[in-house]
């Protein structure tokens, strides 16, 4: 096991594809929250299944069970438990990684948010 800190943004691309689990166990800090957690999708985007903590925004970017775990970030033991569920099944990791693949590119691409402002524009402007 690997844990690399802080990667610079062109590198990440690299360290998605060399990884086989993305694991950030966020929770609320002194009422600091993840608000969405891009990165959870960024790592759904590399076909990676991705370990989170369940609060703040994060069970929006996470599909659970489907495209990863949730988990209480604060639980050392949760955590331990979701990476040790993830790291002895290649088959579920393989799963959870395609599936979130599939939702990243279908529910949260450029171009679908492209599609969703132009409907919005048109529904405006029709009642303009």
């Amino acid at each position: 096991m690997f844990f690399a800190g802080t990667i610079p943004d062109e590198d990440l691309p690299a360290f998605y594809a060399a990884s086989d689990i993305f694991l950030l166990p966020n929770r609320v800090d002194d009422g600091d929250i993840e608000g969405f957690g891009i990165v959870f999708l960024e790592a759904a985007a590399a076909g990676k299944p991705v370990i989170g903590g369940d609060s703040g925004g994060v069970p929006e970017a996470v599909e659970r069970d489907v495209t990863g775990l949730l988990v209480d970030g604060a639980s050392v033991a949760a955590v331990a438990a979701a990476i040790a569920d993830l790291a002895t099944s290649e088959e579920r990791r393989g799963r959870m990684g395609l599936a979130g693949r599939v939702r990243a590119h279908r529910c949260f691409s450029w171009q679908r948010a492209a599609v969703a402002v132009s409907e919005l524009q048109r529904r405006v402007a029709s009642h303009a």
